[in-house]
């Protein structure tokens, strides 16, 4: 079996124990008429996802994988991983430095999508856990809507996440959605709040300025310069006041904005 040839990385020393569990995530494969562009996708995700679960203290993605063994190792690897070689150096699941592989693969026929993820573990040279999701009629941009729940499945029948565990999570431990979604909500609200103040206090700033120019008002200024100067001081500092205040909401409103802006962002992103 060309997978229990990495057990000879384990008799080497060379694999972490199962404390530090880590992962090696390979590029997935696709099969026409599926685009790399897809696979690339599902990869990225795949990284993604297992970075938030938790489940692993390390996560090594194809970018650093070809840091630290070529372009012909790596291939030779894979081949192992599918039982298709005799022997693999130690020297080589070493250089990697992890417990587990995982890779993947994206296949269609017809109207049908395939998605199929396997972990291996490199310390028992066993398939830790397998999955395939099957979608219907809803092209390639279905893997990636499934993708998420394929990975938690996978680590759920690993035995490395719970099944009534929380979805993924973020960095900090919280769910990354539902926040970005309820700070857009409030973000946006303050925006728009801050933008109908500032344009209330504006008005009222110049509806304030114009009856201070109304005859009747002007009258009452008609005094010795001694009373008539704190008189303008309190009625101009009126509007100035509302002015200033219009401009404060404004720069608040400018700022909620900016912040709804990079929600939406990072939401696209998420």
């Amino acid at each position: 079996m060309g997978v229990a040839a990495l057990l000879l990385a384990v008799l080497a020393g060379a694999v972490p124990t199962d404390t530090h569990r880590s992962v090696a995530v390979f590029p997935f494969s696709a099969k026409e008429p599926v685009l790399p562009s897809t696979t690339e996708v599902l990869t990225n995700d795949a990284i993604f996802e297992l970075r938030g679960s938790g489940a692993f203290l390390r996560v090594v993605g194809p970018a650093e994988i070809a840091t630290l063994i070529g372009t012909v190792e790596q291939q030779q690897l894979l081949k192992c991983v599918s039982d298709e070689c005799a022997m693999v150096d130690s020297d080589m699941v070493g250089a990697l430095g992890v417990t587990h592989l995982m890779v993947g693969s994206a296949a269609r026929v017809g109207n049908t999508s395939f998605l199929q993820l396997r972990l291996i573990d490199v310390k028992t040279a066993l398939e830790a856990a397998a999955v395939s999701e099957r979608v219907t009629g809803q092209g390639e941009e279905a893997l990636i809507k499934v993708l998420p729940g394929a990975v938690r499945s996978l680590l759920v029948r690993a035995r490395f996440l719970e099944a009534s565990a929380p979805p993924p999570q973020d960095a900090e431990g919280t769910t990354l959605k539902p926040v970005l979604l309820g700070g857009t909500t409030v973000t946006t609200a303050l925006a728009l709040a801050s933008f109908v103040a500032g344009l209330a206090l504006t008005a009222a700033s110049f509806g304030v300025l114009m009856l201070i120019r109304t005859p009747a008002v002007l009258a009452m200024l008609q005094t010795p310069m001694l009373t008539r100067t704190p008189r303008l001081v309190a009625l101009y500092s009126m509007p100035a006041g509302l002015a200033g205040l219009a401009a404060t909401s404004v720069v608040v409103g400018s700022a909620a904005l900016a912040a709804t802006v990079l929600m939406v962002m990072a939401l696209a992103r998420a």
